[in-house]
């Protein structure tokens, strides 16, 4: 599938592409480590919603370090744009 964008380049984007780029400009912003805080922020979630995806293993990367929740973003990123979050809702 592509996408041609209204810009003067003419050039025809894939999804992959805009989804590389908005990945990457996601990244740029996010601290290395992501807090339960920033992760309820970037799903949509209720904080009680995000330590129930913790519990139940389907967030991946999570540790607790120092008695706090923290999942990589990188990690985080592939995974919540990757598509494979199916049973998260």
């Amino acid at each position: 599938m592509e996408l041609q964008l209204p810009d003067k380049s003419n050039q025809a984007l894939s999804v992959e592409d805009i989804l590389e780029k908005q990945v990457e400009r996601t990244r740029e912003k996010l601290p290395f480590s992501l807090t339960v805080n920033v992760l309820a922020e970037l799903m949509g979630f209720s904080h009680r919603k995000v330590y129930q995806l913790i519990a139940d293993g389907k967030i991946p990367g999570a540790r607790k370090i120092m008695g706090d929740w923290r999942v990589p973003r990188d990690v985080f990123l592939s995974w919540w744009y990757g598509g494979d979050q199916d049973d998260v809702n």
